[in-house]
């Protein structure tokens, strides 16, 4: 269950990130993290492939050590 409300909070704060951020890269910003593209298909994708990955470690780790998750 807490890991459940974990990746909700990382799902919720990334897709805010996203929703703030995309209109000032369209009217001409760059982002400033030197590992984030400033496009934003680049940007999703990075965004994507990085709460699909916690949330895959998550539930590994979640049924090989299911204390260690919580």
């Amino acid at each position: 269950m807490i890991l459940a409300a974990c990746l909700a909070a990382l799902l919720t704060g990334q897709t805010l990130d996203t929703v703030t951020t995309v209109p000032l890269l369209r009217a001409g910003y760059v982002e400033a993290n030197p590992f984030m593209p400033s496009t934003v298909g680049g940007m999703v994708s990075v965004k994507a492939a990085f709460t699909t990955g916690a949330a895959v470690a998550g539930w590994r780790l979640r049924k090989r050590h299911p204390k260690a998750a919580a």
